[in-house]
């Protein structure tokens, strides 16, 4: 990959990990004042924040070999490295809380670029049901030329990411390096979104992240969307962080409606209460955007779409009403509730209760 010398310029400040945020961002500015790395290292600005023990250490490596070394690494692991003075460098993140001076990025780079990015977000703790309304909502959102933004965390991302990875359209920003994903069992995954889609961090290869990045973090996703879908959340967490940035920078907010005393629906109902947009199928954000859905349900024989229909008039129901109800045989019934579940139609909660997904 070929950068230019403002964009050698900061993969090499960034690659000191004993420099935070605020003393890289000092060490750039006083770079675009000079137009020398050298020069900017021992300005005025940069001496008052870094000590000079830290100094001579990074003039040590201030060499065309060092740089050219993090280049080969990027470039042998398949990674690009997009900085505040890349073309492909996000405008959306331009006005974000701190935005980053880098992006290393895995994956189709093109999707920076598409002028409908949704975030869906939710909780690590969330009901069957919750996992299945995401999926739902990113596969016919994605299917209509939505592009969709989200972590790597378990739960609803993970669920999210499982099912729309191959769809091209999906992009996931990890808190750690590219090769540092948490967790650890999501990083094939994460290679598979990068196959297709694209996988994004503002840490470079190798960084372990800390539980205060996952915050910081969150950001980047608000600020790459138009919009911020909440497929579940509770009063206090990581979802909530996402939504903050997102009010901050003037985004569209949609929430899933929950039942009273559903703990990691409560943030979503406090989000509708405050304004958010109500949400309870596909169609409300791709007519928002002024999109197009063709909302065919998959085939099904005349036994199962008995079945789905009895599940959909009932909005939840026990498998043992459900066998009553549909007087079908509690072996064949459950073959068919297990090919509805295969096609996407239900999901299976807690207790034995069945829920519709598709309308």
């Amino acid at each position: 990959m070929k950068y230019f010398k403002d964009e050698l310029a900061v993969i090499f400040i960034d690659s000191f990990d004993f420099l935070d945020y605020k003393h890289k961002d000092t060490f750039i500015n006083a770079y675009i004042k000079t137009g020398s790395l050298k020069d900017a290292l021992f300005s005025d600005d940069v001496k008052e924040c870094i000590t000079n023990e830290r100094l001579l250490e990074i003039e040590s490596f201030l060499s065309k070999d060092y740089i050219d070394n993090l280049v080969e690494v990027l470039d042998k692991n398949g990674v690009t490295a997009i900085t505040k003075f890349s073309d492909s460098y996000p405008v959306s993140l331009n006005t974000i809380y701190s935005p980053p001076h880098i992006l290393y990025a895995k994956g189709n780079l093109d999707l920076l670029s598409s002028k409908q990015i949704l975030a869906i977000v939710g909780s690590r703790k969330s009901l069957p049901t919750s996992k299945a309304i995401g999926v739902n909502y990113a596969k016919t959102l994605t299917d209509a030329g939505m592009v969709i933004v989200t972590g790597i965390a378990e739960g609803v991302e993970e669920e999210i990411l499982k099912a729309t990875y191959n769809s091209g359209k999906v992009i996931s920003v990890t808190a750690g390096g590219l090769d540092m994903v948490y967790p650890k069992q999501n990083a094939k995954l994460f290679s598979a979104v990068a196959e297709n889609g694209l996988c994004l961090s503002e840490q470079r290869m190798g960084f372990k992240p800390m539980p205060y990045h996952y915050p910081f973090r969150n950001r980047l996703i608000a600020g790459l969307s138009k919009g911020v879908l909440v497929i579940s959340a509770g009063l206090k967490s990581g979802t909530m962080h996402t939504v903050s940035y997102a009010l901050d920078g003037g985004k569209d907010i949609f929430a899933i409606p929950y039942n009273v005393g559903v703990s990691c629906g409560e943030g979503c109902n406090a989000l509708i209460k405050a304004g958010a947009y109500l949400t309870d199928k596909p169609e409300d954000i791709a007519d928002f955007y002024g999109l197009k859905i063709i909302n065919d349900l998959p085939d099904m024989t005349d036994d199962e779409r008995f079945v789905y229909d009895a599940i959909k008039d009932a909005g939840s129901i026990h498998v043992d009403e459900l066998c009553e109800k549909v007087n079908i045989p509690t072996e064949k019934l459950v073959t068919k509730l297990l090919m509805l579940e295969l096609k996407g139609l239900i999901v299976k909660n807690a207790g034995n209760y069945y829920s519709c997904i598709k309308n």
